[in-house]
């Protein structure tokens, strides 16, 4: 019968559990385990989900852990184009920064007089608030502008904005934002409904997973290291006939992808 490989998130207990119901499964289909790939280990008990799942697999039913990917926040964090897509927004600005990725994400809808930290300067952080806020646009250009300066142009604060409401910035506002190098997207919402509309946004960034893009070089290049990293490629290839084939095609890929970056 075919031999599959199963992957399963890697965690302890529920994912042996989903294992064995699904070996079940492929057991009556006539199918058989070939191997298992552990995903997004936690990498603070990457070595003893890696040695658990190794003795345990190998003792109860023969078959090989295969691989034991830890996660990785820098090739999991959603990205600046990623929300537009999500969103169907558009660039205003910094369309060149498109795969940029943030540390924290920060909701303005307070007034400035009332809580003056949302002008606050912070390192990596993607800023959402309505398109009609031009003080929280210059307070961001303002902040990129002084790092700029202190740092004699060579530290970026690494910002970003998402714009929501019914009409965008100002022709003027998105210019000053593509000279300082801030990126920007627009999403556009009724006219009536800029407040509600900002936490429909908020809520569905929160829930978004972001998905590989083939012109995202540098989040490909992290995840083919990190497959080749962590995955037994020639073990793998072992698996006849159709599931060897696609492995070595896998291997190769992952050679190719990293010998042709070298140039």
């Amino acid at each position: 019968g075919l031999e599959v490989v199963i992957i399963a998130p890697g965690g302890l207990g529920v994912s042996f559990d989903q294992l064995a119901l699904n070996k079940a499964l492929l057991e009556k289909h006539g199918a058989r385990l070939r191997g298992v790939i552990l995903n997004k280990v936690e990498p603070d008990k990457y070595d003893m989900v890696k040695d658990y799942y190794g003795r345990q697999l190998k003792a109860l039913w023969g078959t090989p852990l295969l691989g034991c990917v830890p996660y990785q926040d820098v090739i999991s964090r959603p990205s600046l184009n990623g929300f537009k897509t999500l969103l169907n927004g558009e660039f205003i600005a910094g369309e060149e920064h498109a795969f940029r990725t943030f540390d924290s994400t920060r909701l303005i809808v307070s007034d400035g007089e009332e809580d003056k930290t949302i002008y606050n300067k912070v390192q990596g952080q993607l800023v959402i608030t309505l398109a009609s806020r031009s003080d929280v646009i210059a307070s961001v250009l303002r902040n990129q502008r002084e790092v700029e300066r202190d740092s004699k142009g060579t530290q970026d604060l690494r910002q970003g904005l998402v714009l929501v409401g019914h009409n965008p910035p100002s022709r003027e506002s998105a210019e000053e934002l593509r000279q300082g190098g801030v990126p920007a997207i627009f999403i556009k919402k009724g006219q009536s409904e800029d407040t509600k509309g900002i936490y429909e946004v908020m809520k569905a960034m929160a829930a978004f997973t972001q998905k590989q893009d083939h012109d995202d070089e540098d989040r490909l290049n992290e995840t083919m290291d990190l497959i080749e990293r962590n995955i037994d490629l020639e073990l793998l290839s072992q698996a006849p006939p159709f599931g060897g084939q696609m492995a070595i095609r896998l291997g190769n890929l992952v050679r190719w992808h990293r010998w042709a970056h070298r140039w």
